[in-house]
């Protein structure tokens, strides 16, 4: 699971990676970042199916 928040990464990054969450992501990031963290989510899922 990826999350893409409004919120401050330095105050809920770690929770949610905490929670289970593979990467988190502040909505201001940059486009190419998101792509690419989306992707990786993306491959690490296919292979743990």
């Amino acid at each position: 699971m990826l999350v893409v928040s409004a919120f401050d990464e330095s105050l809920y990054a770690e929770r949610a990676l905490r929670a289970g969450a593979h990467g988190y992501i502040n909505k201001r990031g940059l486009q190419d970042k998101i792509l690419c963290l989306t992707r990786c989510e993306r491959s690490s899922a296919a292979n743990a199916t």
